[in-house]
C-alpha cells in the first residue's frame, strides 16, 4: 500500500515519442558524439587537421552534433507534457515552475571575472582538458579524478564545432569576447547547467519523503543555497560531486522503499560518478550499504544487490580514471597519486583553515547557507511527521552523518566541502518545513492554522532567499578586484612594482611588474624597504584571518597594524550589498629614497613592456610608441637629463644624435612635464622631492645605453646655453 506523502505510480508512456525512446535516442546520438570526440582527440597530430576543420567529415560531425541537441530538446518537450499530465501535473507544475527559477538565478552572473584566474582549480581544470584535447588522454597525476578532465575536454572541443554561435552567445549574454576568456565562460555552462540540474534529485526524493510541499520547499533552499550558488560560478569539482551524489541519494530513497537490482545498479553508478568528480563523495556509498543492511533487517532475507552496485560502481569508476590501469604505480602509489589528498588533509594546513573546532565552524557555514530561522523551524516541524516520515528520514541519515564525521576529522577545513552535504539537507529541512503545516493543524485546530503555518515558512525563507537573490545580481556587477584593477591602471604609473597578497587584482607583468605571497608578512623587510618596489596590494581574505581572535595571531596581527601606521594608504575598495570581492588596499611604501644630486641607470635596469627591445647592453627601439622606463628619486629643483647612445640621421643611417621625448609622471601618475629630447638631453624642474618615474621615447633605430640624472642651478648660464628650458607641465595626466 502507498503512502499517503509518497507520490502515485505514473503511467507507463506510449507511443512513438514516449520519454524512455526519447531517451534512447538522444542517449545513442551523445554516446555517439563522444566516440567521434575520442576518435578526433586519439588521431589529432601536430598537423592533423580535427573533425571540427572544413570538409565532409566536419559537416558530418556537426550534423551529429546538431541531431543530438534537437534530440535532447525533443526529449525535453516530451518530458514537460508527460509532467503537465495528470496525476503528475499536480507537482509537476511546480517542478517546472523552480526549473525555471534556477536557471535564472544559476545563469545570472556566469561572467563574474570569468578569464581572470583568480580561481586555481578552475584553471587546472582548463588546462587539463586542453591537454586531453591534444592526445594525452592519460595523466599519471591523481591528485584529483580525471572524470571533469575529459568532461571539459569534451565539451571545448564541441564548442569548437559552432565557433560563431559560441562567440556570439558570449557576447550577448555576458560581455565576453576574450581569447581566454570564451574557453572559460564555456566550462561555467556546462558546470552551471549540472548545478541547476541538483533540483532534480532534490525535488524528486522530498516528493517520495514528504509530498508535494516538501518538495517544493526542498527545492527552493537548494535553489538559494548560498554556498551552493558560489559553486554555480566557478567550474570546479564540488558541484558535480554534490549532484551525482545527489542522485544516489534519490537512488537509495527508492530502494528504501522497494528493493530492485535496477536501482542498485543505477545508485552504484551515480556514486561512482561522485567519486570521479571528488574522492570524498564517493562517501555517498554508504547509504546505499545502510539501505541494505536496513532491507536485511526487514526482510530477513538474503539480497545480492549490495554485490551488484558495489561492482558496477567499481567498474564504472576504473571506466571514467583509466589512468589507473595505465599507470598504476603512479596513479596509486606515487607523490601526487590517489592519496594525496589523505596526506594533505591529515597532514597539512596553514593559518585560517585550521579552526579550534571543525564541526563549530561548519555548523556556523550552515546556519549561514540555510539561516538560522530555517534550521530552526524545520527541526520543529519534524514533531509533526508521521512515523513512517521520520523512519525513512533517518534511514536516509547514514550518508549526511559519515560524511560529517569525515570533514569534521580532517586537519583543515573548506567550505566547498559541505557541497554534497547541502543537497541531502534540503531534502530534510524541505521535509520538516513541509511537518509545521501538520504542526500548526494540530496545534491551532482552526481554520487559520495552514495559513499561519505558511506565513511562518514564508518568513523564515525570505531572508534566504532575498540574501541569494541578491548574490545573483551582485555577480552581475564588477567586483572589488574589478574595480581595484581599473582604477589602478588610470592611477598608478606604468611599470610601478607591487607587492601583493592573495586574492588581490591579477596584471600583466608589462603593466606592473609584481610579486605574490600569501600573506604581505611573509615578504622579507628588504622587499619593503628597496626602492625599486612603490607599492603593496593587500586584501582582507588573505590578512583578515589575523584579527580573528579564534585563530590566535595576534602576532601576524601587530605586523599589519605596524604596517598600515608606517605606510601611506593610497585607495582602498570595500564590497558592499551589490559588489562582491574581498576589500582591497593600495598602499604607497615609505621608503629611504636616497636622493642623490647625480644619479646614473644602465641599460639592463629599465622596465621594458617588451623584452624584445633589450639587445645585449642596450635597448634598440623598433618602431613608435615603444619605451624605457626608469624609476629614479630625485630633488627638487632643476634637473639636467642626458642620454648615452646611438641615434638616427635624417636619412635613417646610425648618428650620433639621440632624439625623441620624455615623458615624465610622479607616484600618483600625473604627468609632471612631457619635453622633447634634443641632443640627447632635456631640462626639467621638479616641484618637490621624491620618485619619479621617466619615459624615454627614442626615435625608431636607436640605441640607449644609459641614462645621467643631475640637479643643477638654473641661475647657471650653461644650462641657459646647452639648449631652451621648455616651461614645467601642470597636467594631472
Amino acid at each position: 500500500m502507498q503512502s499517503a506523502n509518497q507520490p502515485p505510480e505514473p503511467p507507463r508512456s506510449e507511443g512513438l515519442l514516449s520519454v524512455r525512446r526519447c531517451g534512447q535516442v538522444t542517449t545513442t546520438l551523445w554516446a555517439l558524439l563522444v566516440g567521434l570526440w575520442l576518435f578526433d582527440i586519439t588521431g589529432r597530430g601536430p598537423e592533423t587537421p580535427g573533425l571540427a576543420a572544413p570538409g565532409l567529415g566536419g559537416v558530418a560531425v556537426k550534423g551529429c552534433a546538431l541531431a543530438a541537441f534537437i534530440a535532447t530538446g525533443c526529449l525535453a518537450v516530451v518530458a514537460i507534457r508527460q509532467l503537465l499530465r495528470p496525476p503528475r501535473r499536480r507537482w509537476g507544475m511546480w517542478l517546472l515552475v523552480l526549473l525555471v527559477v534556477a536557471v535564472g538565478v544559476g545563469f545570472a552572473g556566469l561572467g563574474h571575472e570569468v578569464g581572470d584566474g583568480y580561481y586555481t582549480d578552475e584553471g587546472h581544470y582548463l588546462h587539463r582538458a586542453q591537454l586531453v584535447n591534444s592526445g594525452q588522454i592519460f595523466h599519471r597525476s591523481m591528485i584529483y579524478p580525471h572524470l571533469l578532465y575529459y568532461r571539459d575536454g569534451f565539451s571545448l572541443w564541441l564548442a569548437e564545432l559552432f565557433p560563431g554561435s559560441v562567440a556570439g552567445l558570449a557576447k550577448g549574454l555576458y560581455g565576453v569576447d576574450e581569447g581566454l576568456a570564451l574557453p572559460w565562460l564555456v566550462l561555467r555552462w556546462v558546470n552551471a547547467a549540472l548545478a541547476v540540474s541538483t533540483l532534480l534529485p532534490v525535488f524528486l526524493t522530498a516528493l517520495r519523503l514528504g509530498g508535494r510541499l516538501a518538495a517544493v520547499l526542498a527545492g527552493v533552499l537548494i535553489i538559494f543555497s548560498a554556498h551552493y550558488h558560489d559553486g554555480f560560478h566557478v567550474n570546479i569539482c564540488d558541484v558535480p560531486s554534490a549532484v551525482f551524489a545527489a542522485w544516489t541519494f534519490y537512488f537509495v530513497a527508492l530502494l528504501a522503499e522497494k528493493e530492485t537490482l535496477r536501482r542498485y545498479l543505477w545508485a552504484g553508478v551515480t556514486a561512482a560518478l561522485a567519486a570521479a568528480a571528488k574522492y570524498p563523495a564517493g562517501m555517498v556509498a554508504t547509504a546505499i550499504v545502510g539501505v541494505w543492511l536496513l532491507q536485511r533487517w526487514r526482510r530477513r532475507d538474503w539480497s545480492w544487490g549490495l554485490l551488484a552496485a558495489g561492482s558496477i560502481s567499481l567498474a564504472t569508476f576504473l571506466f571514467l580514471n583509466p589512468s589507473l590501469l595505465v599507470y598504476p604505480q603512479a596513479t596509486l602509489l606515487g607523490d601526487r597519486g590517489l592519496f594525496f589528498g589523505v596526506r594533505q588533509y591529515s597532514q597539512g594546513g596553514w593559518i585560517g583553515v585550521m579552526p579550534t573546532s571543525n564541526s563549530s565552524y561548519y555548523w556556523q557555514q550552515l546556519r549561514h547557507n540555510f539561516g538560522a530561522p530555517v534550521l530552526a523551524l524545520a527541526l520543529l516541524g519534524g514533531l509533526g511527521l508521521s512515523s513512517a516520515v521520520r523512519r525513512r528520514v533517518l534511514a536516509l541519515a547514514i550518508f549526511p552523518l559519515a560524511f560529517w564525521i569525515l570533514i569534521c576529522s580532517m586537519n583543515m577545513v573548506v567550505v566547498r566541502n559541505l557541497f554534497p552535504l547541502i543537497p541531502p539537507l534540503a531534502i530534510f529541512l524541505g521535509v520538516g518545513l513541509a511537518g509545521t503545516v501538520t504542526l500548526a493543524q494540530r496545534w491551532i485546530p482552526t481554520s487559520r492554522s495552514v495559513g499561519v503555518a505558511a506565513a511562518l515558512i514564508f518568513l523564515v525563507l525570505l531572508p534566504t532567499v532575498w540574501r541569494t537573490t541578491r548574490q545573483a545580481v551582485a555577480m552581475t556587477q564588477p567586483s572589488t578586484r574589478q574595480l581595484m584593477s581599473n582604477w589602478m591602471l588610470h592611477n598608478v604609473p606604468r611599470g610601478a612594482s607591487l607587492l601583493k597578497e592573495s586574492y588581490t587584482p591579477n596584471f600583466q607583468q608589462v603593466w606592473f611588474p609584481s610579486h605574490e605571497l600569501r600573506f604581505l608578512l611573509r615578504f622579507p623587510q628588504q622587499a619593503l624597504s628597496d626602492p625599486a618596489t612603490d607599492f603593496a596590494l593587500l586584501a582582507s581574505q588573505a590578512h583578515g584571518r589575523f584579527f580573528r581572535p579564534e585563530h590566535q595571531t595576534e602576532m601576524q596581527a601587530d605586523w599589519y597594524r605596524r604596517f598600515f601606521a608606517q605606510h601611506d594608504e593610497v585607495h582602498s575598495v570595500a564590497p558592499g550589498s551589490l559588489r562582491l570581492g574581498p576589500r582591497l588596499m593600495l598602499y604607497r611604501l615609505r621608503q629611504d629614497l636616497g636622493v642623490e644630486a647625480e644619479t646614473q641607470r644602465t641599460a639592463d635596469q629599465a622596465f621594458l613592456p617588451n623584452q624584445a627591445l633589450a639587445t645585449g647592453n642596450s635597448i634598440t627601439f623598433q618602431r613608435e610608441g615603444q619605451f624605457a622606463l626608469f624609476k629614479v628619486p630625485r630633488p627638487k629643483g632643476w634637473q639636467r637629463v642626458s642620454v648615452t647612445g646611438e641615434g638616427v640621421a635624417a636619412e635613417g643611417v646610425a648618428g650620433e644624435v639621440i632624439a625623441g621625448e620624455l615623458l615624465v609622471r610622479d607616484m600618483a601618475n600625473r604627468e609632471v612635464i612631457r619635453l622633447p629630447l634634443q641632443g640627447g638631453g632635456a631640462a626639467l624642474e621638479l616641484a618637490s622631492e621624491g620618485k619619479y618615474f621617466f619615459y624615454f621615447y627614442l626615435q625608431p633605430g636607436s640605441r640607449l645605453l644609459r641614462v645621467q640624472w643631475s640637479a643643477v642651478d638654473a641661475s647657471k648660464e650653461a644650462v641657459a646655453l646647452e639648449e631652451p628650458v621648455p616651461s614645467r607641465g601642470a597636467g594631472t595626466g
